[in-house]
């Protein structure tokens, strides 16, 4: 068999009508329903994890700092390691009374914020977070990140 004729054969195969089953219309129909899910994402938009310009002040301790939006929420995070500790504030703005989560593959970590936003978590151990904010007007989860 030579090229033309298999490019033949495939082409036959291809033109025969094959429905799309109900299943995967309905599949496809829940998963554009649910992309406004990706409207609670907060983007992650500044990552400090790759910039020279902190280790040049850096001392035992290291910091890395981290900014997420999603609409008019802003998820400011800063990372401080030294050693085996680990500590992760938070600030929300708008400021307010917020329920903050770390949410890790194994645990998860609740506090409530201060009147200025702020929260801070003590001795996380290393490996991937995210962070979800409940607010009144809709959660807000971050992309995951490490620590």
């Amino acid at each position: 068999m030579n090229d033309d004729e298999l490019l033949t054969r495939v082409g036959i195969h291809f033109a025969a009508d094959d429905p799309i089953p109900p299943s995967v219309t309905r599949a496809a129909r829940a998963a554009i329903e649910m992309r406004s899910l990706d409207a609670d994402l907060a983007a992650l938009l500044t990552d400090s994890f790759d910039e020279a310009a902190l280790s040049a002040v850096r001392g035992t301790a290291e910091l890395r700092l981290l900014g997420f939006r999603a609409g008019e929420c802003t998820i400011d995070v800063e990372l401080s390691t030294d050693g085996d500790d680990r500590q992760l504030l938070v600030q929300v703005l708008p400021s307010g009374e917020y329920s903050v989560t770390v949410e890790r593959p194994s645990a998860t970590t609740q506090v409530v914020t201060d009147a200025n936003g702020m929260a801070s978590f003590l001795g996380l151990p290393p490996g991937p977070l995210r962070i979800l904010i409940q607010r009144p007007s809709g959660d807000i989860r971050t992309e995951w990140f490490s620590v």
